[in-house]
């Protein structure tokens, strides 16, 4: 029978192991869009706020793309406009982004 002191050893040691072995391994945290001229993603609780040099796209608090210009419903937005949605669709085409919260294309 094993004392006590030896499987706290043991356990030690395989807690070492895993955390060693998953360090080994990139693991990236939140929402990352795809970097692309022309695709279609959704973003839950995203906002996109138009800069003066282009629309930038916010997940919560972190700033996850960028793009030239944004559209809302085939309309550009104004600098300093603000869109939030529950669920946003986004289609960048060009390097453009239009905006939908309702799922349907712009």
């Amino acid at each position: 029978m094993k004392s006590f002191e030896e499987v706290l050893i043991a356990v030690g040691i395989l807690t070492f192991t895993a955390v060693f072995i998953t360090s080994l391994f990139p693991a990236h945290e939140g929402f990352a869009p795809p970097q692309c001229s022309d695709c279609l993603f959704k973003v839950n609780w995203g906002r996109l706020v138009q800069r003066e040099d282009g629309a930038v796209l916010y997940h919560g608090l972190r700033e996850v793309a960028k793009y030239g210009w944004a559209f809302l419903h085939g309309e550009p937005l104004s600098v300093g406009d603000e869109v939030v949605c529950d669920v946003m669709y986004v289609y960048v085409i060009g390097g453009m982004a239009y905006v939908t919260c309702g799922g349907d294309r712009p």
